[in-house]
């Protein structure tokens, strides 16, 4: 037997086709549409009158409660007796046969699965296969039940999922004009779905349609603006500002999809050379051979953004002789209970349903309906969860960026370590080192850590004198550098690079990317209290720069503050024109000779020592506008009424890639 809950609902038996109108009485339909909604779960008849009658079950529910049962088994399968039903009476409740039925929520689930294995094509044909189950909003005959909204919300989720995963797979087989239609019906669907704008602009672009990818930004921004007071993510922004330079939509489009999770189980050699990090590799091989000798091993690797601890944590992966677990995690799990853990373990399990399998299933489909757990529960699932590492030991499982990892799956982590001490498993877990204080994973009691930092000029002498000058010993630097190199580009960094700073920098708020951008242009090292007279700071911005400090974009320099990167300094800088230039440092000048520039007034008045700066522009958009005769320029005041445009307009900014013109 079949059973369609997306839309009203239909059942297919051997013989006939049941919806929801054949039903005599709205309660006993809604009973199976619980029943369904369980998937195979029992539902104490308490619970089932509780949904049937919010208000109050009347004294004899439990004879109705039966009535309603009988009747959805007669409707359902007409002349079959009691006990040969698909809905199965239990000792005080009620569960559908989940061996006798399908269901086709869990066929969507099964569809998206193999996508994720398959090339893009035959992704793309799941894809579209999955979606084409989807006849309206799950239970869609039950649009006021309270009992639906948890499953009718996470329904709504995946379907905006797998139309932005579809999208995506139509843009890297060529087909714009398909993705261009799953990308709007994403929108229609959820009009906050990001990347679901970001498809509807390469799609557009893609078709020769700069102006509708450019309305599709313009919708998104005042969307998110308006409604939830927030700028579009950095990868929307780089895609805007693309389209704006007319760059070549080949280097625009998506790359196919790599799988999330997967195991390893042979030997294999690096796929690529790991620079430097060999004494760090060498450690956690051995800590790896010692965790496995019989020994619960957490290990962390801790570094900035860019400073290669995915690749490093690869490298280990790739010399590993156990079976490994992976998984990345993203923003997207960090509410979800179990699931950063559960992925994981998950390529562990292996496809069969036996063993550790329905637990994994369970912890999946929980979070998936965002079902919270009661302390008991907790704890069996704890419980449940140290027998399978037993189980499954000896393995390796690697959780990179666990700073997005949910707080449930870190607090998994630590009770495994007390509870399985001499399990032959190591974890291996990464974080970026701005976040490690502010997530539960700084309670974690690891076995090792290890803290990645610039790369030395020793290491990077292979790639040339030049190189660690260039780059300071920043992975992510040295890479672009290469690439800047191989390209022929006279900046010595790529635009994405360039992009990719400004869009973090501006990200840090109004106030930080000011400071940064004018301390860019300034002689190293700069002070506090220059600084702030410059940009027009009456109070102390030593706490502003602290924090940039922390942030690893500066670093204290005996009284002042200078940049960590060169390399960041000149791309900041490179927001401003050399005329900008000039009357930045010829106003720090004046203020460090003891005589901060005033605005005049072309009326002959006093000088003011505040006051609005004419069209300074510290932003990544800078202004033009010539000052009138008799006007000079005064210290910008916080107060002052300029509007900071956001990186989204910084490719159509007056200075550009070291270009002046008028815009």
């Amino acid at each position: 037997m079949r059973i369609d809950v997306w839309g009203t609902l239909r059942i297919h038996t051997p013989t006939q086709v049941v919806t929801g109108r054949d039903f005599p009485g709205i309660k006993p339909k809604q009973l199976l549409e619980i029943l369904v909604a369980e998937r195979g779960h029992i539902v104490s008849k308490l619970r089932l009158a509780d949904l049937l009658w919010p208000d109050a079950p009347g004294n004899d529910h439990v004879a109705t409660l039966e009535t309603y049962v009988s009747v959805a088994r007669r409707t359902i399968q007409p002349g079959v007796r009691a006990r040969d039903s698909v809905i199965v009476t239990e000792p005080g409740g009620y569960r559908l046969d989940a061996d006798r039925t399908t269901l086709d929520l869990e066929e969507f689930d099964r569809l998206v699965r193999e996508a994720a294995e398959l090339s893009p094509l035959d992704a793309l044909a799941a894809l579209n296969t999955a979606l084409a189950l989807i006849r309206g909003p799950a239970f869609e005959d039950e649009p006021y039940a309270d009992w639906t909204e948890p499953l009718r919300a996470s329904c709504a989720h995946k379907h905006v999922q797998v139309l932005v995963d579809a999208g995506r797979l139509s843009l890297v087989t060529g087909e714009a004009v398909e993705a261009l239609a799953l990308a709007e019906q994403a929108v229609a669907a959820d009009p906050f779905a990001e990347a679901a704008y970001q498809i509807l602009m390469t799609a557009s672009y893609a078709l020769w349609r700069q102006e509708d990818a450019l309305r599709a930004f313009e919708r998104c921004r005042k969307l998110l603006a308006d409604e939830l007071g927030v700028d579009p993510m950095g990868e929307t922004v780089a895609l805007h500002m693309a389209i704006l330079r007319h760059e070549d939509v080949a280097g625009l489009m998506p790359r196919p999809p790599a799988g999330k999770v997967r195991a390893i189980t042979t030997k294999a050699e690096p796929a690529s050379e790991l620079i430097g990090r060999r004494s760090e590799l060498a450690t956690l091989e051995a800590a790896l051979a010692q965790g496995l000798g019989g020994r619960f091993t957490l290990l962390l690797v801790v570094a900035d953004s860019g400073m290669g601890k995915t690749r490093l944590a690869e490298t280990l992966i790739e010399r590993a002789t156990v079976p490994v677990g992976v998984n990345r995690c993203s923003d997207l799990e960090a509410e979800l209970p179990y699931v950063a853990l559960s992925l994981a373990l998950l390529p562990l399990c292996g496809a069969s349903g036996t063993g550790p399998m329905p637990l994994v299933r369970e912890l999946l489909r929980r979070a998936d309906l965002a079902q919270p757990f009661d302390e008991f529960a907790r704890m069996r699932v704890m419980e449940s969860l140290a027998d399978v590492v037993q189980d499954l030991s000896p393995f390796l499982l690697v959780l990179d960026d666990v700073h997005w990892a949910d707080a449930q799956t870190v607090a998994a982590l630590g009770y495994l370590k007390r509870r399985c001490p001499n399990a032959p498993v190591v974890i291996l877990l990464t974080c970026n080192r701005a976040d490690l204080d502010r997530q539960p994973v700084r309670n974690l009691q690891t076995d090792l850590r290890i803290d990645l930092d610039e790369l030395t000029e020793t290491e990077l002498a292979p790639f040339g004198a030049e190189a660690y000058a260039a780059t300071g010993g920043h992975p992510m630097f040295l890479a672009d550098w290469l690439q800047a190199r191989q390209e022929g580009l006279n900046a010595g960094f790529t635009p994405a690079l360039r992009e990719r700073i400004v869009t973090q920098c501006w990200h840090l708020g109004p106030q930080a990317y000011r400071l940064l951008t004018v301390a860019a242009v300034l002689d190293e090292p700069f002070s506090a209290s220059v600084l702030g007279q410059v940009v027009g700071v009456d109070q102390d911005i030593c706490d502003e720069l602290d924090l940039r400090v922390a942030d690893r974009l500066l670093v204290s320099s005996g009284e002042g503050f200078s940049f960590r990167h060169s390399l960041v300094r000149r791309i900041l800088a490179e927001t401003f024109s050399p005329a900008r230039h000039a009357q930045l440092r010829a106003s720090a000048n004046s203020i460090t000779r003891g005589n901060p520039l005033r605005r005049r007034t072309d009326a002959g008045g006093e000088p003011s020592a505040s006051g609005h700066l004419m069209e300074l522009g510290i932003g990544p958009q800078v202004a033009r506008a010539e000052a009138p005769a008799g006007i000079g320029w005064s210290p910008l005041s916080w107060s002052d009424p300029i509007d900071l445009p956001s990186p989204t307009s910084f490719a159509q900014s007056a200075h550009f890639q070291g270009r002046v013109v008028r815009g």
